[in-house]
């Protein structure tokens, strides 16, 4: 990239023999410390324009968090830089939209499954429906309506993060049933 910098600069500088175009030239040897000047300039305002991003931040984590008032009671006490971090993307997720709604709802199973897969947790979501005739069958589940049935799957016996976070995000009317798996 210094390259590029020292024939811009080159091309600046007027024709003629005041300034020599050979390497060896003083010119050329200010020309030269002034595009390695340029190239260091331009790597650090990429690498500040690149921190502004939360996929690749590093610096401005903090700034994310207070943004999105993160850590909130649903996070763990003791995070590691990468958990902080993908509490920052799942936040901006829910937030922006990014997820897929189905049937452009906050409150679809798709929506939610998605969310909490993005926070990090395997799950399967489902939802009674009370039994209508004529449109269910035998066989298929009974209850009351707006139960959310979220089966967690894995080795852990419960999840106070993921329990809060479905609390939070879910709709009033569901009533939450975990089971770990």
């Amino acid at each position: 990239m210094s390259h590029t910098f020292q024939s811009s600069l080159n091309h600046l500088l007027p024709p003629g023999k005041a300034y020599p175009r050979y390497p060896e030239a003083v010119v050329q040897k200010i020309v030269q410390g002034m595009a390695a000047m340029f190239d260091k300039h331009h790597v650090f305002v990429n690498e500040v324009a690149r921190q502004w991003f939360p996929q690749h931040t590093c610096t401005r984590l903090e700034e994310w968090e207070e943004a999105l008032s993160l850590p909130d009671t649903c996070t763990l006490d003791a995070q590691t830089f990468a958990q902080r971090r993908q509490a920052v993307l799942t936040r901006l997720g829910a937030y922006a939209g990014s997820l897929v709604f189905e049937n452009g709802s906050t409150a679809s199973l798709l929506f939610l499954t998605n969310l909490v897969a993005l926070a990090g947790y395997d799950v399967t979501l489902s939802l009674n429906h009370p039994f209508r005739v004529g449109c269910n069958r035998v066989g298929q589940r009974l209850g009351i309506n707006a139960i959310l049935h979220v089966s967690v799957n894995g080795t852990v016996a419960s999840s106070p993060g993921l329990e809060c976070l479905l609390s939070r995000l879910a709709p009033a009317r569901y009533q939450l049933n975990f089971v770990y798996l």
